[in-house]
């Protein structure tokens, strides 16, 4: 194929080399080039990448291969320097997310490709994962306002632990898979943020940032958004308090009503329902369910009893019905 597209991979941790198989079995485009700063060193890598140049300096790399296009997959704080060395070289930038660490580095970034006029792709997989587009699809659906929940922590230990640590000299989990989350809020609601707030927690000494944290944001359309983000030995694999509320026996809930059932009756076997879980991978990329359990309701809860829908730890969306 005479137009394929020649690709330069920046970084060759899991998703770089990801990417660089990707573009290795699709016929538009040619591998030309690996850089990392340790890729010298690395004896790991497959063997159908043998004669697949290798650079540890990034201008070298680029005079050397002149790509069409660059894929960017080092660490947060490299992004924006590599993207906008990129692009004035001449070539198209794809970089995993953030684009940048702070908002000034992320504007010189998109300015660097308007003065260029050169494409810029960042790897929002959500928007393209079937599971998630689904969801926001029938989200739409809702109505408004929406109250949106998300969670993501991950236990980790070992070298998961040692690579998250690694991840946080550039920023926090609340901001690093967060941007994922936080733009599914804008696409379920279309909406513009107007308040945000956050909170977080520096739960190990071996960190110099919080390594756990949540923020809250309010859009112009009423709705709320909460996400809930940390990593660490620490994070708890179970979620205790909806592991066993969903596991126990359920009883109604306390009315005024001497007729209505009291909190402490009896309850019988029948009512217990079993928790529900979802898969994820070491990263915030593919969150895959175990099953079609992530409710998305707009009904009202009945007064009298617990809720009867227990969602993933993903995702819960729920909406007041519209009057």
């Amino acid at each position: 194929m005479a137009d394929r597209v020649k690709v330069l991979v920046v970084g060759v941790g899991n998703m770089g080399l990801s990417h660089a198989k990707a573009y290795a079995q699709n016929e538009g485009f040619e591998l030309v080039g690996l850089m990392s700063r340790s890729i010298r060193g690395r004896n790991d890598l497959p063997a159908a990448f043998a004669d697949i140049p290798r650079f540890e300096n990034f201008d070298e790399a680029m005079a050397a291969t002149r790509p069409d296009a660059v894929s960017i997959n080092t660490y947060p704080n490299t992004h924006a320097d590599y993207a906008i060395r990129a692009m004035d070289a001449g070539a198209h930038v794809f970089m995993e997310k953030p684009i940048a660490t702070n908002n000034a580095d992320a504007a010189a970034v998109v300015a660097k490709a308007k003065e260029t006029n050169r494409k810029l792709v960042l790897g929002y997989i959500l928007r393209v994962h079937p599971s998630w587009a689904k969801m926001v699809e029938v989200g739409k659906t809702l109505g408004k306002p929406l109250v949106m929940r998300m969670n993501l922590n991950q236990q980790s230990s070992g070298p998961a632990w040692n690579w998250h640590k690694s991840l946080m000299e550039s920023l926090t989990p609340i901001v690093d898979c967060g941007v994922h989350y936080v733009d599914v809020m804008y696409q379920l609601t279309g909406a513009q943020p107007v308040r945000v707030h956050g909170i977080g927690a520096k739960l190990s000494a071996e960190t110099k940032v919080q390594n756990y944290g949540h923020l809250h944001v309010t859009f112009d359309d009423g709705s709320v958004g909460w996400y809930e983000a940390g990593w660490g030995p620490m994070m708890r694999r179970d979620r205790l308090f909806r592991e066993r509320m969903w596991s126990a026996p359920r009883v109604p809930c306390p009315s005024s009503s001497p007729r209505r059932a009291s909190r402490t009756q009896k309850p019988t076997p029948s009512r217990i329902r079993p928790t529900s879980t979802s898969i994820q991978d070491q990263r915030c990329g593919s969150i895959m369910p175990r099953s079609t359990r992530t409710t998305i309701s707009a009904s009202p809860t009945p007064s009298s009893t617990w809720p009867t829908s227990p969602t993933t730890r993903n995702c819960a969306i729920a909406s007041r019905p519209i009057s």
